[in-house]
């Protein structure tokens, strides 16, 4: 095992025969790394918002088996829990439906960071309770001091240490009750936050529905790098809000009132029961003697009789429940533009199946096209390419530096075009055309233009001639081109600003003829024009 010898590059583990190859390797490890590997795409994270009754528990379901995405189905500490005794677990867990792998907190330095937090939240309140404790039985001992001193005994005073011990556990003071919720919110978020980034999460992204609530959550989960790619937001009016809600809230009422009456008629009976054994017991003793014993239970308290169910009522409370919550979403919203986080909102008054067709479709550039938008081309300079290519971080297309797009236009249209002959011509095949003689032209020539004019032959007859009429001699007298005047002479600001526009255009003539370059899958392409590397 000691002949060869061993190199750790960019997480991965390479083993070289001699101590030369692996020299030569640390010099340029690009040059030796294969291209064109998949992309690796990043998980999808979906924040989905929405009041209740607006459908995103059953959206979110439905979402999930569509894309094989998990559910980060709560931000309770309960659900936290859970999460991290799975992962620490020797063989996992499944949680809420989620199947979560056993984890090692060495390796993934987030499940150690949401170890820790919900073990410092555990210990301070385990802390405060101590104190609390601590407090009440030195308030009950001091009070006893202080009676044993009234009533004249003696008692052991207290040293200096143990008075000071005892005044600074009676100057403790418990949290206040907003500090601690507070607290308690704030290291919910970063729990949150840091358990996205465990497994089954990190590797296929998360659903988190129903949160954040408040500028406080979302700012610590965008603090603790929790960004979403979209945020959907499921819109429900008021009157449909109320007309979800209202029957359900009719039924629970009405539940709660009968169960009350019940209740209340329970105690009447008992009340009437116990008022008759009392009366038989004094009638007995009063006519026959008998020494029965009155029962000398107190009267049983019997509360009022409940208020019937008021549908209007409810529905008034319904519809102030709607605008806390819309005005609580409404302020999260608005902070997303601020935050650069994209923002989709959808119309949850439909059907479920509408509304979730409208999911579907507004999450496609998002699921859907993911690979796409990452294995997009990366327009470079030729200069750039060039420098790539030599260092070995790109490698050369199997074009080379030919236009990929050129080479396909011309054996398309040169294919299209000897079909398109032999279609003509009533041919039937390519070959045809290739081995048909091309048809002589037999039509006479053009003739040139001539002119007759009359010479004087050998004998001193005139006789009539056939020449070519040649052009028109330009007059000897006609005028020459005026002279251009002369340019008036420029100063040197004119001419340094002419000379930067000619450079401009010189510049912008070469880019535009210059040759277009682009990275695709760690692969060089070059094109003839900027319309080809478009197509």
């Amino acid at each position: 095992s000691d002949v060869y010898k061993r190199q750790v590059y960019d997480h991965s583990k390479y083993i070289f025969a001699t101590q030369r190859e692996m020299d030569t390797f640390l010099v340029n490890p690009s040059r030796y790394i294969p291209h064109g590997l998949p992309v690796a795409v990043p998980p999808p994270r979906l924040w989905v918002l929405g009041p209740k009754a607006a459908g995103k528990a059953t959206v979110v379901s439905k979402l999930s088996a569509k894309y094989n995405i998990p559910v980060f189905a709560s931000t309770d500490l309960a659900y936290y829990d859970e999460l991290l005794a799975a992962a620490t677990n020797a063989s996992g867990g499944v949680v809420r439906g989620v199947d979560v792998p056993p984890q090692d907190t060495a390796s993934n330095w987030y499940l150690a960071r949401a170890i820790n937090l919900r073990k410092a939240l555990v210990d301070f309140d385990d802390e405060q309770s101590k104190k609390a404790k601590k407090k009440a039985d030195a308030e009950a001992e001091q009070e006893e001091r202080e009676r044993l001193q009234q009533e004249g005994e003696d008692v052991d005073e207290l040293d200096e240490d143990e008075e000071a011990e005892l005044e600074e556990i009676l100057a403790f003071e418990p949290e206040e009750e907003d500090v601690g919720a507070e607290r308690k919110e704030l290291a919910q978020r970063r729990i949150c936050a840091a358990l996205t980034r465990i497994e089954p999460f990190a590797s296929k992204g998360y659903i988190l529905s129903g949160a954040p609530t408040s500028e406080g959550e979302l700012q610590v989960l965008l603090d603790n790098k929790a960004y979403p790619d979209v945020v959907l937001n499921i819109k429900v009016s008021s009157e449909e809000y109320v007309k979800r809600r209202i029957e359900t809230e009719v039924a629970a009422q009405e539940e709660e009132f009968a169960a009350k009456t019940r209740e209340i008629e329970q105690l009447r009976r008992h009340d009437a029961e116990r008022a008759r054994r009392v009366e038989l017991a004094k009638w007995r003793r009063r006519n026959i003697g008998a020494d029965d014993d009155v029962p000398e239970e107190e009267d049983a308290e019997i509360p009022e009789d409940p208020e019937p169910v008021q549908r209007e009522l409810i529905q008034a409370d319904l519809e102030a429940e709607y605008d806390e919550s819309a005005a609580v979403i409404a302020g999260v919203l608005e902070l997303l533009p601020e935050k650069r986080l994209p923002l989709v909102e959808i119309n949850g008054d439909g059907g479920f199946d509408t509304v979730l067709t409208h999911c579907c479709h507004a999450l496609m550039p998002y699921v859907d096209a993911r690979r796409s938008l990452v294995e997009a081309a990366q327009v470079v300079s030729h200069s750039e390419a060039l420098k790539a290519l030599e260092v070995g971080a790109m490698s050369i297309s199997s074009f080379q530096f030919a236009d990929p797009v050129a080479i396909y236009e011309r054996r398309v249209f040169a294919d299209r075009a000897v079909e398109h002959y032999a279609l003509r011509k009533g041919r039937n095949t390519a070959e045809d055309v290739e081995e048909e003689v091309p048809e002589v032209d037999d039509s006479e020539p053009v003739k040139p233009k001539t002119k007759i004019i009359f010479e004087t032959n050998e004998d001193g007859d005139e006789e009539e001639v056939e020449v070519p009429e040649e052009e028109e001699e330009i007059a000897d007298d006609e005028e020459e081109p005026e002279e251009p005047e002369p340019e008036p002479e420029l100063a040197p600001e004119e001419i340094e600003e002419m000379q930067a526009e000619l450079n401009e255009k010189k510049r912008i003539e070469q880019e535009r003829t210059a040759r277009k370059t682009a990275y695709f899958r760690s692969r060089v392409y070059t094109f003839d024009s900027e319309a080809n590397l478009l197509k």
